[in-house]
């Protein structure tokens, strides 16, 4: 084969080669761009997953601390209850003691009626004796 033929067969590889070279480089500048991307994708998930987990912290301490105001109010409920139930039986008893009182004053009315007639009847049966 002539030197020329060689030459041209060399050239030809060559041209294939920087062809090859060339794709393979813009392969590579493709995938290193995709890689970045990736990159900052991946930062800009664990910011979102850090302000999340701090976001769930927050949550979960609001949520203990909302559970603790429950329980607060639940003794402070169950205290009311127990309160207002005595009071209310304070109430009832107060109410007896006011009905027998009121009796009391009913029976102690007619009693004075009684003895006030009496006494006019006495006085009457006095006055007409004298």
């Amino acid at each position: 084969m002539s030197i020329s033929l060689q030459l041209a067969h060399h050239e030809e590889k060559i041209v294939i080669l920087e062809q090859s070279l060339t794709a393979t480089q813009e392969q590579l500048s493709q995938r290193v761009a995709d890689v970045v991307r990736l990159e900052q994708n991946i930062r800009k998930l664990n910011t979102e997953l850090k302000t999340m987990k701090e976001r769930n912290n927050s949550n979960e301490e609001e949520i203990t601390e909302q559970k603790s105001m429950i329980e607060r109010l639940r003794r402070d409920l169950l205290a009311a209850k127990e309160e207002t139930h005595r009071a209310i039986q304070e109430g009832m008893s107060h109410k007896q003691a006011v009905t027998r009182l009121e009796a009391e004053l009913d029976r102690t009315r007619e009693q004075e009626h009684t003895l006030t007639e009496q006494v006019r009847s006495h006085v009457f049966l006095l006055f007409r004796c004298s």
